[in-house]
């Protein structure tokens, strides 16, 4: 993979989530609450599939397959190829294969 150049206000706007938000949860200020940001940002960054695992082990939201929900399993789908599609489209695929879309705002309860 080859590592890119973007920037935190063009990556927010990608995946629908404030800068500041995202500038919080890049420097460690604070944890996604839920997987579905992580997921966003390794799909917005096109993160390989092993460094994807790794960043939601990290955040708390580990890969366990036959522990996950169904949901975090169809979205986790995603990051085995996350640059076959952007991040809107992602959110397509996702509802029209029966699944919710990623949220990324942290103060909507899911």
């Amino acid at each position: 993979m080859e590592c890119q150049d973007v920037s935190v206000d063009s990556l927010a706007a990608t995946i629908h989530m404030s800068p500041r938000t995202l500038r919080g949860y890049l420097n460690g200020e604070h944890f996604p609450g839920n997987y579905m940001i992580v997921i966003a940002i390794c799909i917005g960054l096109g993160l390989e599939y092993n460094v994807s695992e790794e960043l939601l082990e990290k955040s708390g939201h580990p890969m366990i397959y036959g522990k996950m929900s169904n949901e975090m399993e169809v979205h986790c789908s995603a990051l085995i190829d996350p640059s076959e599609r952007s991040f809107d489209e992602w959110n397509k695929w996702f509802v029209e294969n029966g699944s919710i879309m990623l949220e990324t705002n942290p103060y909507k309860k899911l």
